[in-house]
Order: C-alpha cells, then sequence, then structure tokens
C-alpha cells in the first residue's frame, strides 16, 4: 500500500516494534502501512465517526491484519487504555482540536513515551501549549504533499514539569545546521527565536529547498493581507496591515539565512 507523502513522513517517525495508537485513523492506511512493512508490533486505530472507521475495519479485514490491528469507535484517546501504546499519532487535525485531545489524554502519560503530531492549523497555538505543559518537541519536519506544505510534530512525554516561559522548553542542543546560522547569522536568529512557535525549534534542519518554500508561502499570505487591507482607513485595517508588514520582513529575514 503506498501512502500519500504526510502519511509517509509520519510512518518514517515509527521506531521498530512500537505499539502504535492512531487517533483519528480515517481509512485506516496508515496503520495498515506500518505493520505490513513490519514497522510497528501492534497498532490501535480510533476514530469518532462510525462510518470512517467501518471503511477501516474493512481495509484491515481486506489485508488481512485483524489480528494485528484493532479498531475503537470514540473522540480522541479516550477509546485507549493504559500501558497499551508507546507512541501516539494525531494527525490532519486543527492545533486547538489537539490540544483538547492532549489535555483528555494525561493518563496515557504513564506509558506513552512520545507523540507524532500533523496540525492543519494553529501550529504556533499547539507550540505553545506543548511547550507550557513540559513536553519536549524534538522534531519539526516538514513535508509538500501538492502545493501544499505540512508541518510534522515529535513529542516526547518523558519531560519534567510544566514552564511559566515557553522559551525554558526551546531544545538545549540545536541540530547542526541551526548551530550553524546561529553563529553565522546572530542577529537574524534572534528574530529566528522570537518566531519559533510558528516556525518550529528545529525550523533549518529541513531540506533548505523545503524550508524556503514553506516561507515563501507564509510571505505570500502577508503579502495578500498587505495589499487586501492598504486602502481601508479603518482602525482594524491599519493594525492587520501594520502587523502583516512587520511578520513579512521577519520572514525575510529569516530566509536571507538559508
Amino acid at each position: 500500500m503506498d501512502l500519500t507523502p504526510r502519511l509517509l513522513k509520519i510512518a518514517q517517525e515509527i521506531r521498530p516494534k512500537e505499539r502504535v495508537g492512531d487517533i483519528g485513523t480515517d481509512h485506516g492506511y496508515l496503520p495498515i502501512y506500518l505493520i505490513k512493512n513490519q514497522i510497528a508490533s501492534t497498532v490501535i486505530a480510533t476514530d469518532i465517526n462510525p462510518e470512517p472507521l467501518c471503511a477501516a475495519r474493512n481495509n484491515i479485514r481486506a489485508h488481512g491484519l485483524d489480528e494485528h490491528i484493532k479498531t475503537k469507535l470514540g473522540a480522541g484517546t479516550v477509546p485507549l487504555e493504559e500501558e497499551e501504546l508507546d507512541v501516539i499519532i494525531v494527525a490532519g487535525m486543527g492545533g486547538k482540536l489537539i490540544i483538547e485531545i492532549l489535555k483528555n489524554s494525561s493518563r496515557l502519560k504513564k506509558s506513552v513515551n512520545r507523540m507524532i503530531l500533523q496540525p492543519m492549523q494553529q501550529q504556533s497555538e499547539l507550540r505553545l501549549h506543548l511547550s507550557m505543559e513540559g513536553y519536549h518537541i524534538e522534531k519539526d519536519l516538514l513535508v509538500q504533499e501538492g502545493r501544499r506544505i505540512y508541518e510534522i510534530l515529535v513529542v516526547s512525554l518523558k519531560t519534567g514539569g510544566k514552564s511559566k516561559e515557553p522559551e525554558e522548553r526551546s531544545p538545549s542542543i540545536p541540530g547542526p545546521e541551526t548551530a550553524r546560522i546561529e553563529k553565522q547569522y546572530p542577529k537574524s536568529f534572534e528574530i529566528y527565536q522570537s518566531m519559533q512557535m510558528e516556525l518550529g525549534f528545529f525550523f533549518f534542519e529541513n531540506p533548505k529547498s523545503l524550508a524556503e518554500k514553506f516561507l515563501d508561502l507564509r510571505i505570500d499570505q502577508m503579502e495578500k493581507i498587505i495589499r487586501e487591507t492598504g486602502g481601508r482607513d479603518s482602525e482594524a485595517a491599519i493594525r492587520m496591515n501594520e502587523r502583516a508588514k512587520i511578520k513579512a520582513d521577519k520572514l525575510k529575514e529569516v530566509k536571507g539565512c538559508l
């Protein structure tokens, strides 16, 4: 079974023989891939909607994998039991919904070591929540699928306590490319640090061409806002225009480090 680039990138982050929980499994393609390719030992696939879960069960049965993949109906991690899993995957949802799922998953911290999260929106809100709650972001990955570039966060649950200041949870050991840019472009790196919740702590560890495309998309979004609000005289439009100009300048400065 072939996966989309987004799901394949997630699958590549699963370690051999891990017990996996796929939250919001949809049609069960990711669990099937993980078992057929002998990556995961077992997978529990959940979904809040009965129709896609039924489709997932049919797909799993068609591949003869009923013994290795369990399906459970329910919201978020509610159907899961303690000590079942090593890693949970929450992909294809908004960042705010993922935050709500995490708030209801504190009982899983005893057994789950890692999470792989793929928010469709509100990425900065999700990073802020993870940082404030004491989780440790190990990777910020980018993957392109069609015209869109998705963000994937690999998160460790085995951390210390909560932090009052998000920056205290920043990685203590940066990746090699991040360290090089910090040394070579100190002023630009300071701007990047101010945008880490939006861009990720390990943004520079992604392939250069992909990081450039990601920044170009963000810059285009800001320039569109600047054009659309440029001729308006309301206070809200003026503030929006000013914020977009500042963010566009910051993104361009970060891009200059690549």
